[in-house]
């Protein structure tokens, strides 16, 4: 109760919003602007979830920078299959192999324990996140409620995810299965990528990936939303609205093809 209204009273949104002001005067990437942003909310949203703080003052604040600059970059299918041929470690192609095939967040991942997966049912429990701050790692709840799911993994995946515990000689149920960092998979990745010859992306682009597989194999969007764990799905639709076709009108088109309206213009023509 002192720390929430402590925080209450010295952290307010106007406090914020200068603190914002003054990191964006700054020459920074948008990308990095809104990865500060995050971690800022994800510190606060901390407090809200286990100290009593009422509500969060960066959210009230708004946002600074971009999730993403310009163009996404994305691998298809066959490039993530190149890119993980060169990727000779477990620990490392285990979790490549899941950013891709789940679309999962970073923190996501490197939180994930052995309870956190079901093999009956090729399920993967999300319920917290990992954010580094002061070179510490911080576990908490996701980023938001729905960021709370049950992922579900393709029979492959599942069974690369069994091979890599198997190779773990000890373990504790509770502990920790990927003993990584960020900074250790973006070099990891990076340097696959320049030993398979594959177009370098960055590590969260991952994501991406998935969720731009998923839209081309016609996944309705409200599925993907779910998926990725996204509180709203205008938040997906804005984040991938570009990936969908805009030169033909799908609703036409799925009127136009349906063999009954054909039938039936046909009857009424003669």
């Amino acid at each position: 109760d002192v720390l929430s209204s402590f925080v209450r009273f010295v952290i307010t949104p106007a406090k914020i919003r200068q603190l914002q002001n003054k990191i964006v005067s700054g020459n920074y990437s948008e990308t990095y602007l809104r990865n500060i942003n995050n971690q800022l909310t994800a510190i606060f949203n901390f407090a809200v979830n286990y100290y009593g703080l009422p509500s969060n003052p960066v959210k009230r604040a708004g946002l600074i920078g971009k999730s993403h600059a310009g163009t996404m970059k994305f691998w298809t299918v066959d490039d993530f299959q190149k890119f993980i041929r060169h990727t000779t470690n477990p620990l490392y192609k285990t979790s490549f192999s899941i950013l891709f095939w789940t679309g999962m967040r970073i923190g996501e991942l490197l939180v994930l324990t052995y309870k956190d997966f079901d093999f009956d049912k090729n399920i993967i429990h999300i319920t917290k996140t990992c954010t580094r701050l002061f070179q510490k790692n911080i576990i908490g709840p996701p980023k938001t409620p729905k960021s709370t799911r049950d992922v579900t993994m393709p029979l492959f995946l599942a069974e690369t995810v069994k091979v890599y515990i198997q190779s773990l000689h000890a373990f504790e149920p509770s502990t920790r299965l990927f003993e990584i960092t960020r900074y250790g998979l973006y070099k990891e990745m990076k340097r696959v990528s320049f030993r398979s010859g594959v177009k370098e992306i960055r590590l969260h682009d991952l994501r991406h990936c998935h969720a731009s597989y998923l839209i081309h194999r016609g996944i309705p969007i409200i599925a993907i939303s779910q998926r990725l764990g996204h509180e709203k799905i205008e938040t997906t639709l804005r984040t991938y609205a570009h990936l969908y076709p805009q030169d033909r009108d799908i609703i036409i088109d799925a009127i136009e093809s349906d063999p009954e309206i054909k039938g039936s213009i046909k009857g009424h023509g003669q």
